[in-house]
């Protein structure tokens, strides 16, 4: 298994490891439910050495990624100093969804930060589309600083004011990337640099503020409360971003058919968390019919009650009631949103 930068400070702190695609990270500190709720209330330290990070550069077949990507190419750009981060997918032929990924602007090339998964994937398709492409997966590291007081974290540790870098906004600063994204639904920061870098900042961190760092049983509990697809769960090769919720994600022309539908659900009578794979049955005349599958299912730690996100088919969602759907013994509420709204540092409009 490949080992984190921060692995030092990782075992100092107690960690709990698991194999993730061959990543060796740490799926809890503390505990998942406190590291949730510190991140809803301050806020917490993710590292996310395991995510690819490719460079693309813009020469050559530069263009051949426009082919596969759901937004189109001159809407990745670089202003000045601060740039509009852009979350998009990749798509296949049969334009579902072989990958997400979120890419920033370099002027002479781009970066494409995808998942860990997908990483070999990635690089064959590169490779096929003939662009001048480099993996820093394990070169450029990121860290994630979460959560409400993640501003304030920010300016104490690096001293710098990030007042007018907005939601999917980003600097770069001596090659550092300061980026205000991540997938918790919380405001926050997503830092890319060198690992000297970055185990500084970390050091920084715990040594002023304590115990803050998290682990991946946080980040999924987050991201399942405020309803963020993850690749594997809501969104692969099989599944469209008409499916997915995912067209504001897609401005290329393609045509998308739907076959399912995907939605939130909320347990109330019951703390049995539905997991992943599991199916869903409309009670139709007494008779239990096959109608979906749950895709992610966890116990939000803020509502005290178990969340997730499932499918329903197409083909009876618009038929059916939706207070006949039970998953085994447990009667399911479903939802149009999530369980918990997303509350992200975004300019106002005028």
């Amino acid at each position: 298994m490949l080992e984190s930068f921060l692995k030092k400070i990782h075992v100092k702190n107690r960690a709990k490891f698991i194999d993730f695609y061959g990543y060796e990270c740490p799926v809890y500190f503390r505990s998942v439910i406190q590291e949730v709720i510190n991140i809803r209330n301050n806020f917490g330290v993710f590292d996310l050495f395991h995510m690819s990070r490719f460079f693309i550069y813009k020469d050559n077949n530069f263009s051949n990624l426009g082919r596969v990507l759901s937004v189109k190419l001159d809407s990745i750009k670089l202003y000045s100093n601060k740039g509009r981060a852009r979350y998009c997918l990749i798509l296949n032929e049969c334009g579902n969804i072989s990958e997400d990924v979120v890419i920033y602007d370099y002027f002479d090339k781009i970066l494409v930060v995808g998942n860990a998964v997908n990483r070999q994937k990635n690089t064959k398709l590169f490779s096929e589309l003939g662009l001048n492409f480099q993996d820093v997966s394990e070169k450029l590291l990121m860290i994630a600083i979460q959560g409400p007081d993640s501003y304030k974290v920010m300016k104490d540790i690096l001293n710098k004011d990030f007042n007018d870098v907005y939601f999917y906004e980003y600097i770069i600063d001596q090659g550092i990337i300061f980026s205000r994204t991540g997938y918790t639904g919380e405001d926050g920061f997503e830092i890319y640099a060198d690992k000297d870098i970055l185990f500084s900042i970390v050091e920084k961190i715990i040594s002023s503020y304590g115990e803050v760092l998290c682990g991946l049983g946080a980040r999924d509990t987050l991201r399942i409360e405020v309803g963020l697809p993850l690749y594997g769960n809501e969104i692969d090769e099989d599944t469209n971003p008409l499916e997915a919720n995912l067209l504001w994600a897609v401005n290329v022309e393609r045509n998308f058919k739907k076959n399912k539908v995907l939605k939130y659900f909320i347990v109330n009578n019951s703390r049995r968390i539905p997991r992943k794979g599991e199916k869903i049955y409309y009670e139709f005349n007494a008779n239990p019919m096959e109608i979906g599958f749950i895709t992610s299912g966890t116990f939000s730690p803020v509502l005290d009650k178990p969340v997730g996100m499932l499918y329903l088919y197409d083909d009876f969602y618009s038929n059916m009631n939706l207070e006949n759907i039970k998953f085994k013994d447990i009667e399911i509420s479903i939802q149009d949103n999530p369980a918990i709204k997303a509350k992200y540092y975004k300019k106002w409009k005028t």
